[in-house]
């Protein structure tokens, strides 16, 4: 009989993929990043903001296709490297590190398209020099985004207007004949235009927060250490700048009101713990 996998485990197997996966990028002389709130509850918290219960890191996109290489070969015999390359029925545009003993079935995509307990990695990506040029670059992502987001999701939000309810009920049933699979490979094929080494900016654009990921590139890559619970790992040089602009004032907790753990998901171990 399966076992659920309750708070404090699931973040303890979140922590041991993530030690793994730093360990396997140092030995092998890769670029990563804790990023997003895993970056602001190191900073902040020292770990896991107490509300929290995911992972998220960066790598830029020459070590992220690096890895995604070598982890082909091995990357460990407890994780499984899950993407659009090697599972059918993968409907993310990132990676995920994932327990290949769990099963994680998120609510808004069902249990068609099952992963595990596990660590998002994302690409980060060059942005092209000039404000215009970076506009249509994010307007075009935007656009792929929200149509992959039609392919797969089956509780969407309720539309704001009537213009985009009419959108909704237009693009939705054509974009799930298409798949996520197909926007997938739109939305990387774009977020390649323009090479992460080489330009002044970079950001995640497949996923995230929009222009609010810009960072300048070359301070970016210039990893520190911080400790996220009581295990040292790579943040990025200016990650003072990159939680301001995600977070604003990231030093501030929120609310206690607004301290919430939304849980859309299950997660369980595939067969009994000895």
């Amino acid at each position: 009989m399966c076992s659920l996998i309750d708070d404090k485990e699931l973040k303890k197997i979140e922590l041991d993929i993530l030690i793994r996966f730093a360990s396997f990028c140092e030995s092998q002389g890769l670029r990563y990043y804790l990023a997003s709130g895993t970056l602001l509850g190191a900073v902040r918290h020292g770990g896991f903001i107490p509300w929290d219960d995911d992972i998220d890191v960066i790598m830029p996109r020459p070590d992220y296709e690096k890895f995604l290489t070598l982890a082909k070969n091995g990357f460990d015999p407890d994780i499984d490297i899950l993407n659009n390359h090697n599972a059918s029925d993968y409907v993310f545009p990132f990676t995920k590190a994932i327990n290949n003993k769990t099963v994680l079935i998120e609510s808004t995509i069902g249990k068609e398209h099952p992963t595990g307990v596990c660590i998002d990695i994302f690409p980060s990506d060059g942005l092209p020099d000039g404000n215009l040029k970076t506009a249509v670059q994010f307007c075009k992502l935007k656009m792929w985004r929200k149509l992959h987001q039609y392919s797969y999701i089956d509780g969407l939000e309720k539309p704001k207007n009537y213009l985009s309810e009419l959108s909704r009920f237009v693009f939705v049933p054509i974009c799930k004949k298409i798949g996520p699979a197909f926007f997938i490979e739109k939305i990387n094929r774009a977020a390649q235009k323009y090479p992460f080494d080489s330009g002044t900016d970079c950001a995640v654009v497949i996923w995230g927060y929009g222009e609010k990921e810009i960072i300048p590139r070359t301070e970016f890559v210039r990893p520190i250490k911080v400790s996220f619970e009581g295990h040292l790992f790579n943040a990025p040089g200016n990650y003072d700048l990159h939680l301001t602009n995600l977070y604003g004032s990231y030093m501030e907790p929120p609310a206690p009101n607004q301290r919430n753990t939304i849980h859309d998901f299950t997660a369980h171990w595939k067969e009994t713990k000895n």
